[in-house]
């Protein structure tokens, strides 16, 4: 395959390490950048763990990158018990070509391919993926693994262990690290080479944050940021997407949108009850966004019921995306981001024809539902993508209309799905429209804004209920 330099940089630069972090812009060719790697240092058994939707992607690149000297095993289907049967008998197989087994996040630390525990908590195997010697893994959107608490980031600080007599390679992909903050770094960097930052959190936070409020639990700011970037610079290569590849242009379109009375009551009774709430109580900033959570649902016209449950209570949202949709053809390829599932519910009922045997016209990606594949088959129009499912490592240049019902508190997961939209591919004669729909006198204004400037939500939250002051 003929390589872009930054691919053949990327490829020289791994070389010479054993963990490396390819922080690539989005859509600049990290996986074709990753099989190269392989190839070059002609790795038979290789490990790639990716999240769900993007499983398929790398099968496709797979095919379409190399000849036939690998095969791959992609684990989508089954339990995690029948996923480590299949992989245990397709490393068993007998063959000259390299083994590729590609699975997601979820499977990967549980019970069979990850450790198996007695019921006091001890490890009593220690699962299929620790006991092979692969001669790569691989973290796609690696991202993923940067909760240094979290099940999957210790298992895959397990993973990175050394072993005696075998040489293994790390590789971590994103387009968009530390973008919520420096500190998920850590998580990720003790899978890649633990010798970065070492195996201590509490050292790490304290050594690059400044901590402050409850119990001292805070994080106020950072510091020793020079200190930290010549660190991560040791195993980190680095490439811009407009540096090195030519994509169409943008632009960003606000939609206000008037919510009922109804509607707008709800959303005022709350927020004076957070009023009253954040002058009573010293508030942790996780919890300003659990709170502030509540509003961002009901300016899109949701409410959570005691049971869990959300419900669509306002459509003013639903009703601009439809006025958008059907001001555009019908054969326009169209992506729908929301936050909360019933927007997703809501906006295919709304959008989906009314006559019986009409043609399906909305595709769904989620978390307990992917129909990617028959919209990039264009067997349907509009696909509705959850934001924190379908932000990441997949391709939707098949559309140039993105249409923003809502989008969470992580600027990580926002400037993904940007990028899902403007990709290689994409003509570059037509610019990328994006729709942002904000409710009247609410919150979505501002968490737009703070979600592209980087200012910090909990803050964003407290000024919108009226208190110009930080999280305690």
């Amino acid at each position: 395959m003929k390589l872009w330099n930054h691919q053949q940089d990327a490829i020289k630069f791994q070389s010479t390490r054993q963990g490396t972090l390819l922080n690539h812009g989005m859509a600049s060719g990290k996986t074709c950048t990753a099989i190269s790697i392989c190839q070059s240092k002609n790795h038979k058994t290789i490990l790639i763990v990716c999240p769900v939707s993007v499983i398929q992607t790398w099968v496709d690149e797979f095919d379409k990158f190399t000849t036939d000297e690998f095969s791959v095993l992609a684990l989508t289907k089954g339990s995690v018990v029948k996923k480590t049967e299949a992989a245990e008998k397709f490393l068993k197989q007998k063959s000259s070509k390299k083994k590729v087994i590609v699975l997601n996040y979820e499977s990967a630390w549980r019970p069979g391919l990850g450790p198996i525990r007695d019921k006091h908590r001890r490890i009593t195997d220690y699962g299929l993926l620790k006991k092979i010697n692969w001669d790569i893994i691989i973290c796609d959107e690696c991202h993923k693994i940067c909760a240094p608490g979290s099940n999957v980031s210790k298992f895959f600080a397990s993973l990175s262990q050394p072993k005696d007599g075998k040489t293994t390679d790390y590789l971590g992909l994103t387009g968009t690290p530390f973008e919520d903050s420096p500190l998920e770094a850590y998580g990720i960097f003790r899978f890649l080479d633990r010798s970065i930052f070492g195996t201590s959190f509490f050292h790490f936070k304290h050594r690059y944050a400044e901590m402050g409020g409850f119990q001292n639990k805070e994080v106020r700011g950072y510091v020793n940021m020079d200190d930290f970037k010549e660190k991560i610079d040791l195993i980190t290569h680095t490439v811009k997407t407009d540096d090195v590849i030519e994509l169409p242009d943008i632009v960003h379109r606000h939609i206000s949108c008037e919510l009922s009375s109804k509607a707008m009551k709800m959303y005022k009774e709350f927020q004076n009850e957070l009023i009253l709430e954040f002058k009573d109580s010293v508030l942790s900033a996780e919890n300003v966004l659990v709170k502030g959570l509540r509003l961002s649902q009901i300016a899109s016209g949701v409410v959570t019921d005691d049971l869990g449950s959300e419900h669509v209570i306002d459509d003013a949202k639903i009703r601009a995306a439809k006025d958008i949709v059907d001001g555009l053809p019908k054969s326009e390829p169209i992506v729908v981001f929301a936050r909360f599932r019933a927007e997703i519910a809501r906006v295919k009922e709304i959008l989906e024809p009314r006559k019986k045997h009409s043609k399906k016209r909305c595709s769904e990606l989620s978390g307990s539902v992917n129909e990617l594949a028959e919209w990039k088959a264009g067997k349907t129009q509009i696909i509705c993508v959850s934001i924190q499912a379908g932000g990441a490592g997949i391709d939707l240049s098949r559309a140039r209309y993105t249409i923003y019902m809502s989008t969470g508190y992580s600027r990580k997961q926002y400037l993904q799905s940007l990028a899902r939209t403007r990709r290689p591919g994409s003509d570059l004669k037509q610019k990328i429209i994006y729709y942002h729909l904000n409710a009247t006198g609410t919150i979505d204004y501002q968490i737009i804004k703070a979600l592209e400037k980087k200012e910090k939500i909990s803050d964003i939250i407290f000024n919108s209920v009226g208190l110009c002051q930080r999280a305690a």
